[in-house]
C-alpha cells in the first residue's frame, strides 16, 4: 500500500505543471525576452543589409536584381518572421537554461530541450545561408536572365519556413511545462513584433536602384532617343521586348540579341532596316555576348564585320535608308577604336560608358580587324557611288603595322 501511494506521489510530482513567470524566473523571463527581440532585429537588419550589398556587388557581372513592390514586401516579411523566431529560439533556450535538478527523468528531458533548442538556431542558420549562397551563386552568374521568381514559385515553403521554426521553439517548452495559454497569447505578440522588425529593418531599395540607373542614364537616353527616332524618320517600331533587351548588359537575353544580329551581317542576304539599327545602337553602348580573351583576336569582336557591313552597302541601290545607316555603323567602328586616342587620360572619363569604350579600343580592338576596316574604307572611298556617304566619315587613326 504505502509502495503504491510512494509511486502515485512520485507520478503526481512528474506532471507537467503551467508555464510561468515564477516557474521560469522573473529576471530570467525578462533577460531572455529582451535578448530575444534584440537578436531578431539584430539578424533582421544584417540580413536585409546583406540582401542590398549582394545586389550592389552582382550588379558588376549581371543586371541589377529590381524587385517589384510585391516581391521586396514579400521579401522583407519573410526575413522579419524568420528572424523572430530565431530570436524566440534564443529566448526559450536563456529560459531553459538552468541548474538541472530533480529525478534522472526530468534532467534529462531539460537536458534535451536546452540541445535541440541551440540545434534547431544553429540549424535554420545554416540553412538560411546555404540556400542564400546558392541563389547568390546563381544570380551572379554571367548571362543570368533573373526570372527566377522565388515568391511565386516556393511562397508556400517562404511561408512555413518561419511558422515550423516558432511553433518547434513551443514544442521545446511542451517537453517541461504545459504551454497551451501562452502559445495562443504569443500569437498577437508575434504579429506585433514581426511588424516593428520589418518597419524597422526594411531598406529602401530605390536608393541603389537609382544610383545604378543613374550610372547608366546616358546609354538608356540614347537607347530612347533612337527608338523616337526610328518611328519617325523610317516608321518602324521596336517591341518592347527588344527595348528591354537593348537597355540589358548581361542577360541571356542580350547576349543572344548581339550573337543573331552578328550572324544577320555575316549572310548574303539583304537585312532589315531595323537590323541595322539595333547593330549601330549595340556598338554605340559596346554591349558585349562574352568576356573578353585574347587581345589579338577576332573573338573580342562582338559585332559585324567591316566586311560584311560593305557586302550590304553593295546589296543596296543608291539613296536608300539602309545605305545611310550601314555608313553609320561604320562611323561608330571607327570612332571606338579611335577613342583611347582621342583620349588619352582615362582618369578625366566620368561616365561608364566613355571607361567601358577606353577600355575596350585601348585593350580589345584586335589588328586584323584594323585592316579589315581599313581596307572596306579603302574601297568605298573610290567608289562615286558612295562619296555622299564617305565624306562624312572620321579618319581612322589606328593605322595597321
Amino acid at each position: 500500500m504505502r509502495k503504491s501511494l510512494r509511486y502515485n506521489q512520485n507520478a503526481i510530482n512528474f506532471k507537467k505543471k503551467p508555464i510561468s513567470i515564477q516557474k521560469i524566473g522573473k529576471l530570467r523571463f525578462w533577460f531572455g525576452i529582451i535578448s530575444g527581440v534584440f537578436s531578431a532585429f539584430s539578424i533582421a537588419l544584417f540580413i536585409n543589409h546583406f540582401r542590398e550589398s549582394y545586389r550592389y556587388l552582382t550588379s558588376f557581372s549581371s543586371e541589377l536584381i529590381v524587385f517589384s513592390e510585391q516581391e521586396q514586401n514579400f521579401y522583407n516579411l519573410f526575413v522579419s518572421t524568420f528572424s523572430i523566431s530565431l530570436g524566440f529560439s534564443l529566448t526559450v533556450w536563456i529560459w531553459l537554461y538552468k541548474p538541472f535538478k530533480g529525478r534522472m527523468k526530468i534532467r534529462f528531458f531539460k537536458q534535451l530541450s536546452n540541445s535541440i533548442v541551440l540545434y534547431f538556431f544553429w540549424l535554420s542558420l545554416m540553412a538560411f545561408f546555404t540556400i542564400g549562397y546558392s541563389l547568390a551563386t546563381i544570380y551572379g552568374l554571367f548571362g543570368f536572365n533573373m526570372n527566377l521568381n522565388l515568391s511565386e514559385e516556393f511562397k508556400y515553403l517562404f511561408i512555413l519556413i518561419p511558422i515550423v521554426f516558432f511553433y518547434q521553439n513551443w514544442l521545446i517548452l511542451k517537453l517541461q511545462y504545459r504551454i497551451i495559454k501562452w502559445f495562443f497569447y504569443s500569437l498577437p505578440v508575434f504579429l506585433i513584433i514581426t511588424l516593428s522588425v520589418n518597419y524597422v529593418s526594411s531598406i529602401n531599395p530605390e536608393t541603389l536602384n537609382n544610383n545604378y540607373f543613374k550610372k547608366y542614364e546616358n546609354e538608356y537616353n540614347y537607347i530612347d532617343l533612337e527608338v523616337l527616332n526610328a518611328k519617325n524618320n523610317y516608321g518602324i517600331l521596336l517591341s518592347e521586348e527588344t527595348i528591354k533587351t537593348l537597355k540589358k548588359k548581361y542577360s541571356n537575353e542580350s547576349r543572344k540579341q548581339i550573337q543573331k544580329i552578328k550572324y544577320s551581317f555575316s549572310k548574303n542576304y539583304k537585312i532589315s532596316l531595323d537590323t541595322i539599327l539595333l547593330q549601330k545602337m549595340i556598338i554605340c553602348n559596346v554591349k558585349k555576348k562574352s568576356r573578353y580573351y585574347n587581345y589579338n583576336s577576332l573573338y573580342n569582336w562582338q559585332y559585324a564585320l567591316p566586311d560584311d557591313i560593305l557586302k550590304q552597302i553593295e546589296n543596296y541601290p543608291r539613296n536608300q535608308n539602309e545605305i545611310k545607316e550601314l555608313f553609320n555603323i561604320l562611323e561608330e567602328q571607327i570612332f571606338l577604336i579611335n577613342f583611347h586616342l582621342n583620349n588619352s587620360d582615362s582618369t578625366v572619363l566620368k561616365n561608364e560608358l566613355d571607361k567601358r569604350r577606353y577600355l575596350v579600343s585601348k585593350n580589345y580592338i584586335p589588328e586584323v580587324l584594323i585592316e579589315n576596316l581599313q581596307s572596306v574604307l579603302d574601297s568605298l572611298s573610290k567608289n562615286k557611288k558612295y562619296q555622299n556617304y564617305y565624306k562624312d566619315l572620321s579618319p581612322l587613326k589606328t593605322k595597321p603595322n
